[in-house]
């Protein structure tokens, strides 16, 4: 053979492979399915992947309801977030509401610490005096700025109350929103399988009218859905600006105006246990204020040999010493029978009823516990607090707007387009 010319087998062999390239090229054409980097001609080498043919249509579907997939997860994340902050907001107010009564509980310790103290200044022990005296002096301190508070907290309570009520309001359609967005998202999820199986299926099929027209129903589908679904995309991303709003207003500014509500109901509560471990002592010992103790002593005459008479002094003129118990001895007894008593040894009276007294008083000391810690730091600056956390409350009462209802609507048409989608399948398969 002749140097610079080709043999025929050799030309024979080129035009084999061309063939069978042009073959499976026109199969893959015919097929819908093309290849991505290029087609393998050589046996035992990796194949590259094939993807799946799909109209523009079904594609942009495709890519809109991934995308609103996303959407999906936000909304849920940052809605579930948004609940999770609005209940503490709920439990803070509810605490302010809580609060009302133990200022209230306070405001009425106070008073009857006040009222009772007396007793204990009475008493003739000067250490308990000086303590009874500097508790005098705290309660009138703290009492003043306790009853304003009440009242501050009460106006409070009252003028939130529409607000709390919409709060409430919107945290259940913000909840109920959630459970549909996690709902539908299940749906949502097995729409792009859909989607492909049923274009694969119409790929599938041999040239004709059959496919032409089920191509032609995918894609009015497609287009139809699509616009359905980025709609519904551009609702739930409004509806996320307004999630995130509201959540950012309760975390920049809510949240640390209901911080110091904990700290002072906690010191509410502390100063109410110590009063009325004071108070039932207390109480005690205006009862034994109001008791008169007796004690007999004997007036024998020939007739009546056994005769005695008592006679009765009230704990408060026990109080006052010897001299005053005497006196209200015979004050009470008149000279004659104080002649008697006299007789019988009137300084064993006096110190029977000194004995009586002292028995009925000493375990009332016992529990009368007088130097307590009287701290509201926060008390101050409630007033204050209060107002801030009612503009703000009302800045965000103007932002708790959610219309969930074009949304649902959404949702319902695009479930309808899932059950379509799934009919065009069923009429593609064979």
């Amino acid at each position: 053979m002749r140097k610079g010319r080709t043999a025929p087998w050799g030309l024979g062999l080129l035009f084999i492979h061309l063939f069978l390239c042009i073959q499976i090229l026109s199969a893959s054409v015919k097929n819908n399915t093309l290849p991505q980097t290029g087609m393998n001609m050589f046996p035992g080498s990796a194949a590259p992947a094939v993807r799946l043919f799909m109209s523009a249509s079904v594609d942009q579907l495709q890519t809109d309801v991934a995308t609103f997939d996303q959407t999906l997860n936000t909304y849920i994340t940052n809605g579930k977030k948004l609940d999770s902050d609005i209940q503490v907001v709920l439990k803070g107010l509810d605490l302010i509401n809580t609060m009302a009564t133990s200022l209230k509980n306070l405001d009425d310790g106070l008073t009857t610490v006040e009222k009772l103290i007396k007793y204990a200044q009475a008493l003739p022990q000067v250490e308990v005096q000086e303590k009874a005296n500097q508790l005098e002096k705290k309660m009138q301190s703290i009492h003043p700025p306790v009853t304003k508070a009440c009242t501050t907290v009460n106006n409070f309570n009252d003028k939130i109350t529409p607000t709390r009520q919409k709060l409430q309001s919107f945290d259940d359609k913000l909840q109920k929103l959630i459970a549909a967005a996690e709902k539908f998202e299940k749906g949502l999820n097995t729409y792009t399988k859909d989607i492909a199986r049923a274009q694969q299926c119409i790929n599938s099929l041999p040239d004709g009218s059959t496919k032409d027209g089920l191509q032609a129903r995918l894609d009015q589908l497609a287009n139809a859905s699509d616009k359905r679904v980025v709609e519904a995309n551009k609702i739930l991303t409004d509806i996320i600006k307004v999630v995130d709003a509201i959540d950012k207003k309760i975390n920049t500014e809510i949240k640390k105006l209901l911080e110091p509500i904990d700290d002072l109901e906690a010191d509410i509560a502390a100063l109410l246990k110590d009063l009325t471990e004071i108070i039932n002592p207390l109480k005690d010992l205006e009862s034994l204020f109001s008791k008169s103790f007796c004690v007999p002593f004997p007036d024998p005459s020939i007739r009546h040999p056994l005769r005695t008479h008592s006679v009765c002094i009230g704990f408060d003129i026990i109080l006052q010493g010897e001299e005053k118990i005497k006196n209200e001895i015979e004050r009470i007894l008149g000279k004659t029978l104080y002649k008697v008593a006299k007789a019988f040894g009137i300084d064993k009276l006096v110190n029977k009823l000194k004995d009586l007294g002292d028995k009925a008083l000493d375990p009332i000391l016992k529990e009368l516990h007088l130097d307590i810690k009287v701290n509201l730091p926060g008390l101050g600056s409630l007033e204050q607090n209060l107002k801030d956390l009612s503009t703000e409350l009302g800045d965000l009462s103007n932002m708790m707007t959610l219309d969930t209802q074009p949304l649902q609507d959404a949702f319902d048409k695009i479930e309808k387009d899932i059950q379509d989608m799934e009919n065009i399948y069923q009429n593609c398969k064979p």
